[in-house]
């Protein structure tokens, strides 16, 4: 999962306008800072840089993404949206990028591509989604897209305005002591738990799963705690023929 990944908040997907080139996806990597082991980003505070060569993952197909012509980036410019369950390429920059932004509101595709948007954003469940347009426009397309999708991190930002900076994935800064902003510095760590867990979640669960059989041992019941809490889904729970699933 991307939790597991420890980058819940890396680019992966980026959807832009339809006149976007190549050459844009290109130069937009140039700046890429290079680090060639955790010590030296720490020491030089390059929270931003990419690990050459990181074995943590394969590398990309090259038939099928671009490699930057002298960073370890690898990108690919099309125009339809990428299938579902792309690979993450843990530790390793790949991006895709999409070619289907929805452009001015006025634009009789408007709606239809936010759509589109918002439903591979529903099946695919990013954490964080950063979203940019004019000043005049941003807010709107970002309340669309927050009212049709549920992710965790939903950040705003214009193209045009110095008073509202473009957005960026909100990332989590090892030296300012932030993991999904729930951990406070160590030092002050005794002033909010009194258990040795860095995120308000199960530690012991992560890359835990059910078994099959058990959850097909379960019933709506045992969910909603032995009442009809589910009544408001019970519809659609119905539904479910598969009793793992359900």
């Amino acid at each position: 999962t991307i939790e597991c990944a420890g980058q819940c908040t890396a680019l992966r997907h980026a959807v832009v306008p339809e006149d976007v080139t190549g050459d844009d996806a290109e130069k937009m990597f140039d700046g890429t800072n290079s680090v060639p082991d955790a010590p030296t980003g720490l020491r030089n505070e390059m929270f931003d840089g990419v690990f050459e060569g990181h074995g943590g993952n394969k590398i990309p197909d090259t038939g099928e993404y671009k490699k930057h012509h002298s960073k370890d980036v690898y990108y690919k410019v099309g125009a339809q949206m990428p299938p579902d369950g792309i690979d993450e390429y843990w530790r390793k920059a790949v991006v895709d990028v999409t070619k289907c932004a929805p452009s001015s509101p006025s634009a009789p595709d408007y709606e239809e591509k936010v759509d589109n948007l918002s439903r591979w954003l529903v099946r695919n469940q990013p954490i964080s989604l950063a979203v940019n347009a004019p000043r005049a426009e941003a807010l709107t397309l970002g309340r669309k897209l927050f009212e049709r999708t549920a992710l965790v991190v939903y950040t705003v930002g214009s193209t045009d305005s110095p008073d509202a900076p473009p957005a960026m994935t909100c990332q989590a800064r090892p030296q300012e002591a932030e993991v999904f902003g729930e951990f406070p510095p160590r030092k002050s760590l005794g002033e909010y738990t009194r258990y040795p867990v860095v995120v308000p979640s199960s530690t012991p669960s992560y890359g835990s799963s059910y078994t099959e059989a058990y959850l097909e041992g379960l019933s709506s019941s045992d969910v909603a705690g032995g009442n009809d809490g589910l009544g408001y889904v019970r519809g659609a729970i119905d539904l479910v023929s598969d009793s793992a699933v359900k």
